[in-house]
């Protein structure tokens, strides 16, 4: 198993980025104090309490911290940064890159899920511009500037290049143009393509970012199975949970009840869908049109009345075709576990998968809980069940996380 040595300049950000490495199951160490290694096939984090100091303090207690530390017994080597950009960010990207002898600095510095995101080599959160946040006005250490290739070549004697979000999604880049590169990410899945790409040259890399690129190093490094979600409540709640994990970059196929109960679209294309998308390890939300647009849903009761259906019937359908199509994934794609929301919905899937009972493991957040089936062909498999209105905004997306967690 992979030993990272990851850079923090604060205990927080130490703990967030290191829990990342534990979630793959990586014995991991924090450490604040000087020249400590990590005991032996362990990852460790190095804690150097310099954000708030000034720039030569900032390198000065870096160089202390790693002098006497063997950077070339570890596999990977990250300096983790602010994903507001608060601290001397450059000055100590620069001087772990000295201590290291890079061949690549890649900069990624996006926080997706949680609103945090590079554009044009500017850092946003929740659609500002960092210097039109709080953070710029921070009465100890302000923000002074949220462009990353502006931040990096104050300090560095060389170029600093930049990858765009349309190079990403065309695919067509690659690091040849720069020692030190900054690079957009919006989606979990722009930082995946980064990942991948880096990951795949003989080169010493030296990773700068957030929790999420310790994430995604981890990820690629240890996948887990896709999860799966099953979403049908039509609680306000669920639905800003569901657009906050689309908004993530969370995959979604969305089941027109009103045209699949009148027989003008296919439920096997859907199911067909969703199964590829599992199978490229993606997570997956499967949700019923009414979730999202109040107008399906309508539409759904009055075509039912129209056939001779009352309300009920038509719910009782919608349980049927969600528990048909959860079933059929299940069935077809090995996953992490299922995420539902709605009682009707889960008990319709614990019927369809033959379930005799589940073992309650653990309460993930407030009225969530984790749980394993017992009995049935799926016997072992966990389970998050979720009122509608309850959690979050980012409940689902936790949940689906949680599910692919050695943390459980």
């Amino acid at each position: 198993m992979s030993k990272y040595l990851i850079v923090a300049d604060d205990f927080t950000g130490a703990n967030d980025t290191g829990v990342q490495l534990k979630r793959k199951g990586k014995a991991t160490y924090v450490t604040f104090q000087k020249n400590i290694e990590a005991p032996q096939g362990g990852s460790l984090v190095v804690d150097t309490e310099s954000r708030n100091g000034s720039e030569e303090e900032a390198v000065s207690l870096i160089g202390e911290a790693l002098g006497h530390i063997s950077l070339e017994t570890y596999d990977f080597v990250m300096k983790k940064i602010d994903s507001t950009l608060r601290g001397n960010i450059a000055a100590e990207v620069k001087a772990v890159d000295d201590l290291y002898g890079s061949d690549l600095v890649l900069v990624a510095a996006a926080l997706p899920s949680l609103g945090r995101v590079t554009i044009a080599g500017r850092q946003y959160l929740n659609g500002l511009p960092i210097l039109e946040t709080e953070h710029a006005r921070d009465p100890i250490k302000p923000v002074l500037e949220d462009n990353l290739v502006t931040l990096l070549a104050a300090v560095y004697e060389e170029p600093v290049s930049s990858i765009s979000l349309e190079e990403i999604r065309r695919g067509s880049f690659d690091f040849s143009h720069a020692r030190v590169v900054v690079c957009d990410s919006e989606t979990d899945e722009d930082m995946r393509t980064l990942v991948k790409k880096a990951t795949s040259l003989e080169a010493k890399v030296l990773y700068v970012g957030t929790a999420a690129l310790a994430d995604h190093l981890c990820e690629l490094e240890s996948p887990a199975k896709p999860a799966l979600g099953l979403i049908a409540s039509l609680n306000s709640v669920t639905a800003s949970q569901v657009r906050y994990a689309q908004k993530a970059g969370v995959a979604s196929v969305v089941l027109p009840i009103s045209e699949i109960l009148s027989e003008k679209k296919r439920l096997d294309s859907y199911v067909s869908q969703a199964i590829t998308i599992l199978k490229e390890g993606k997570d997956l939300l499967v949700v019923s049109s009414g979730v999202l647009d109040s107008a399906s849903y309508e539409s759904s009761i009055s075509r039912g009345a129209g056939q001779g259906y009352s309300h009920e019937e038509i719910s009782r359908q919608t349980r049927s075709l969600m528990s048909e199509v959860g079933k059929a994934l299940i069935d077809e794609v090995e996953i992490s576990g299922v995420v539902v929301t709605g009682g009707d919905t889960a008990m319709g899937l614990m019927e369809s998968l033959s379930v005799q009972m589940t073992e309650i493991l653990t309460e993930i957040a407030i009225g969530i809980p984790l749980t394993r089936l017992v009995g049935g062909p799926h016997a072992g498999m966990n389970v998050i069940t979720k009122a509608g209105g309850f959690g979050k905004s980012d409940a689902i997306l936790f949940a689906l996380r949680h599910l692919k967690s050695n943390l459980q």
